[in-house]
């Protein structure tokens, strides 16, 4: 594919998930999966990422505009919601311009007759997530990298009533099957598909600007052959760890941590977020963010390379 064809296609996706997420959230930033909920079991299953983000109110909840009580804006705003972190960020590394997309949809009605018989079903939902290098360096502006995400799951953001829990104040869980891809062929193909598991345990309050601690381990399960990508479990590994500290609606710092196969070949990734909304006197509704990552693996056609990258930008979903 022609470097100008994946810049542009990446760039459009970027625009439309904004833009979806927008009319889902009614709002240019708000919290992946991880810190929202979805609705609980029986009675209480809502929306969430999986494994961060302030705490936001269930669809029912939500103020509406009046566009958004009819039609397809409605549909969306009912359906769609974050998962993964949205955001862009440049640094002077080549490739210095990292970004990524992340939605998730809703499967079944929630009052609809199979819902309704079997509630755990809720929790059903499709996702897609992508991440991309953009070399602005490059005097055509190629595109480095690109890793494509589509899976299915079930997520739940509170698999126990919370009055019920003494230690946590959350424990959710996702359950998923995902397929990740860079979408070259030849010698710098990469493919997998995975069956993972990632419980979310939370302790304080992350829903009224309170101070919290979320921690969101990830198992994971390599199905089929990796024949483009043999060694690849010994940098990205079975096992991954997300953990999210701070202040609903302040300052956050997540990391996102990996270990290879035979406990190498590591890698972590610190994002700091902070409302751009409290500095700009509440005219700007997004996040400041400041990444690093230091390690193997941060882009998939380079996954047995280690490198450190410092990268400044937005984020719409922390």
């Amino acid at each position: 594919m022609h470097p100008g064809s994946r810049a542009t296609g990446a760039l459009f996706a970027f625009s439309v998930a904004s833009g979806l997420l927008f009319v889902a959230t009614g709002t240019a930033s708000a919290e992946s999966a991880f810190e929202l909920l979805p609705a609980t079991l029986p009675a209480s299953t809502q929306h969430v990422d999986p494994a961060m983000a302030e705490a936001t109110s269930t669809s029912d909840e939500r103020s509406t505009s009046p566009a958004q009580s009819t039609g397809l804006v409605e549909f969306l705003s009912e359906r769609i919601a974050p998962w993964e972190p949205v955001y862009f960020v440049i640094g002077p590394e080549r490739p210095n311009a990292k970004f990524q997309i992340s939605l998730r949809y809703q499967v079944l009605n929630n009052d609809g007759p199979l819902a309704r018989a079997v509630p755990a079903l809720r929790g059903l939902n499709v996702a897609y997530s992508q991440t991309s290098f953009w070399d602005l360096s490059e005097d055509s502006h190629p595109f480095f990298d690109n890793s494509y995400r589509p899976e299915i799951n079930l997520f739940y953001g509170d698999i126990v009533e919370p009055d019920r829990l003494n230690f946590f104040s959350h424990i959710g869980l996702i359950m998923g099957a995902q397929h990740e891809s860079n979408g070259e062929d030849g010698v710098e193909s990469r493919t997998m598909n995975f069956l993972y598991i990632r419980p979310i345990f939370t302790i304080g309050d992350r829903e009224n600007e309170g101070w919290f601690v979320t921690v969101a381990p990830r198992f994971q399960a390599y199905l089929g052959d990796t024949d483009f990508n043999p060694d690849i479990d010994e940098y990205r590994g079975f096992f991954e760890l997300r953990t999210i500290m701070g202040q609903a609606g302040g300052l956050q710092a997540a990391f996102t941590g990996r270990l290879g196969s035979g406990w190498k070949n590591g890698s972590i990734q610190m994002d700091l977020t902070y409302p751009l909304r409290k500095i700009f006197a509440g005219n700007i509704d997004m996040y400041g963010n400041l990444q690093v990552f230091n390690g193997f693996g941060e882009s998939l056609r380079e996954y047995n390379e280690s490198d450190t990258s410092v990268r400044l930008g937005i984020a719409l979903i922390r």
